[in-house]
């Protein structure tokens, strides 16, 4: 074997010891057609191409050798050789090998011992199993003339596993057969790869020294390289050094020109700081004359302002003090009145009760005396009768025999005494049944005069706590009223002082803010150039001209707003006042009204009630008094109906009025405090604009 000793380029030495250790395609020896050395066509530099599988194109197509042992074992497909092993590589075919160089590439060795035996001999097997079950199934319809099922059936039981083991017997010997081949088949590669390796064990100086050989060519492409590199850096580093030079030498000369440049614009900043400072010196002169000018104005319309709100709240609290004390005499009068109809009306309800008991004594009196005297009278004739009867009887006997008289002696003295007696006793029990019916009439007459009395007591008293309690309801509403109305006034004069007072602070707070950030703008101001200053000192007079112009515009709206507001809320409590007093007056003249019919109406019935008692007293007195008492319960209950109608009513009214009054004032309240925020924002934006 010979083999080439010259030497090559590195980089090209490089590249095949990388192509030859990656390369695993190389021909096994034993093929008699090698291909001869050339030099590189056109297509080796295909970088998409293979350069060993281009070669065996040119070569014309040969096989490569596999390991066959028989013909089973041909029959295993090479693996592919048409296809690049790498995609996208770009290296040149190797060139270390020369042409009679026989030796296997340890590649070869690996693809065999990856190659698997074939699967034929189970096709086989499969093909004679299926020709036996068919000669199997010939014979039986041979034998049976056509009749397979009667033939089957046929069989004993012997002859059926005779049968069975005929038929499966010969099958599983071609399924064993089959796979003892493919296992022999797969010894004989696992031998022939154990051969050729032990054959390669054999020889190991060769690939020690090929492996040398590579390693060290290796080596001294990468020192030449590592040379070559070493070179071009320092020819790099004496370029930079040039460059670097020539920098250093112009940042110099640069160097030299700022600093001259540096040192004018430095005696050009003092120059313009002089004049900074003075240009500061009179705007500052400036601020603190406009300031002086709009804080006075500011003081001198916060002045009208909380001036105009004072005046404002003393007329509103006067109307509502002065609304007040009216409803409060309206109602009192209200009441005053409505006390007197009720007590009048139970002074002559009194009265006649008593009249009307006073009548009916009398008329019990004349009854019992006359009752007396008719008794009187009926005793003296009954005597009188028995006296003219007595005497008639005696002249009677005395005109009779002696014996006859005698015995009408005795009976008239007997017949004299019995009558006395009797005579006696009669007047005794006219004289008893007179006493106990007169004093039966003196009892139930002074039964009937307690209860009248009584019953007139009691409509007095109730009368009384109804007058009572209707002059306290509406004392209680007019003082309610008054105090709703005064603590309103209060509530309003403290907000509207407070409203005024948070404006003047605010503007107080908003000018010392901006006299802050006019001095702070003031003394930023002095560290800008000149004629940034003179800009930004003619910008802000014309800010500071056009924000006092505003303030006293804004100033004098918002005072006349404050005023008209002012003048709104007083005239709208002065009609509100004016309708509330109108409402309660009429509904003090409907109270009045109401209460006299009401009392015109339990009088009349009052005067019916004792007309029908004194018509029917003596059959029904209990019914007549029950009666009394219905009506008189009846009367105070619808009384305290009406009255509590008629104080929901005033209730009402006043609170329906106390509740416009409140709108009205809450109203002027909102448009106060929207004002103020109106004149909070001008002012907070004007102060802004004049610190910016």
């Amino acid at each position: 074997m010979a083999t080439e000793k010259k030497l090559k380029d590195p980089a090209e030495a490089a590249l095949s010891a990388i192509e030859q250790a990656l390369n695993l395609d190389i021909p096994a020896p034993g093929d008699s057609a090698r291909v001869e050395p050339r030099l590189p066509d056109v297509g080796d530099g295909d970088p998409l191409a293979d350069p060993f599988a281009a070669s065996l194109a040119e070569a014309g197509g040969r096989r490569i050798p596999h390991l066959d042992i028989d013909p089973v074992a041909s029959e295993v497909p090479p693996p592919e050789r048409g296809r690049s092993r790498r995609e996208g590589g770009l290296l040149p075919p190797d060139r270390s090998l020369v042409a009679n160089d026989d030796r296997q590439n340890i590649g070869i060795l690996q693809q065999t011992l990856r190659v698997r035996p074939s699967r034929k001999p189970y096709l086989f097997a499969a093909i004679a199993s299926f020709l036996w079950l068919n000669g199997l199934v010939a014979l039986a319809w041979n034998q049976s003339g056509g009749d397979l099922k009667s033939f089957i059936t046929g069989l004993t039981a012997l002859q059926t596993a005779v049968v069975a083991a005929a038929i499966a017997g010969p099958i599983v010997l071609f399924l064993i057969t089959a796979m003892l081949a493919v296992r022999a088949h797969e010894m004989r590669l696992v031998a022939r790869a154990v051969g050729e390796v032990a054959i390669r064990l054999a020889e190991p100086e060769s690939f020690s020294t090929d492996a040398v050989l590579t390693m060290s060519q290796t080596v001294r492409r990468e020192v030449a390289a590592v040379g070559d590199g070493v070179e071009r850096a320092l020819a790099r580093a004496g370029e930079l050094e040039t460059l670097v030079r020539g920098e250093i030498s112009t940042l110099e000369r640069a160097y030299s020109d700022n600093e001259i440049r540096i040192r004018s614009l430095v005696d050009e900043l003092i120059a313009q700081r002089e004049s900074i400072v003075a240009n500061a010196d009179r705007v500052r002169g400036a601020i603190t004359g406009s300031h002086e000018n709009l804080s006075s104005e500011l003081d001198g319309a916060a002045e009208r302002i909380v001036a105009a709100i004072n005046g404002a709240g003393e007329r509103v609290t006067g109307a509502l003090d002065a609304r007040g004390n009216e409803i409060t005499a309206a109602l009192g009068e209200v009441g005053e009145r409505v006390v007197g109809s009720v007590s009048t009306r139970g002074d002559d309800l009194i009265r006649q009760l008593n009249a009307t008991s006073e009548g009916v004594r009398g008329g019990l009196e004349e009854i019992g005396s006359t009752l007396t005297v008719t008794l009187q009278q009926r005793a003296d004739e009954v005597t009188q009768a028995f006296e003219r009867t007595g005497g008639a009887l005696t002249r009677t006997l005395a005109d009779n025999a002696g014996s006859v008289a005698q015995s009408l002696s005795e009976t008239g003295s007997s017949l004299i005494e019995a009558l006395d007696r009797q005579g006696q006793s009669v007047r005794e029990t006219f004289e008893r049944s007179t006493r106990s019916l007169e004093e039966t009439f003196l009892s139930r007459g002074g039964e009937l005069t307690e209860r009248f009395a009584q019953t007139g007591g009691e409509i007095t008293a109730r009368f009384a706590q109804t007058g009572e309690g209707l002059s306290r309801h509406f004392a209680e509403t007019g003082t309610a009223i008054a105090e709703d109305i005064a603590a309103r006034g209060a509530s309003l004069r403290t907000e509207i002082e407070a409203a005024g007072t948070g404006v003047s602070e605010l503007i107080e707070g908003r000018g010392r803010d901006a006299q802050a950030a006019l001095a702070l703008a003031a003394g930023s101001v002095a560290d800008d150039f000149s004629t940034r200053m003179d800009r930004v000192r003619d910008a802000f007079l014309a800010s500071a001209t056009r924000a006092a112009e505003t303030m006293d515009g804004r100033g004098l709206e918002l005072a006349g707003r404050i005023e008209a507001a002012a003048a709104r809320v007083d005239d709208a409590i002065s009609v509100q006042g004016g309708a509330l007093a109108a409402q309660l007056d009429a509904t003090g003249e409907r109270v009045v009204d109401l209460m006299t019919d009401r009392a015109a109406q339990a009088t009349t019935s009052v005067e019916q009630a004792l007309a029908g008692l004194g018509s029917g007293f003596a059959a029904h007195a209990a019914g007549t008094a029950e009666s009394l008492r219905e009506t008189v319960a009846r009367l105070a209950a619808e009384l305290e109906a009406r009255t509590g109608t008629t104080h929901d009513r005033i209730r009402h009214g006043t609170e329906a009025a106390t509740a416009a009054v409140v709108a009205s004032v809450e109203e002027a309240e909102g448009r106060l405090r929207a004002a103020a925020d109106a004149m909070r924002g001008v002012l907070s934006d004007r102060t802004a604009e004049s610190a910016a």
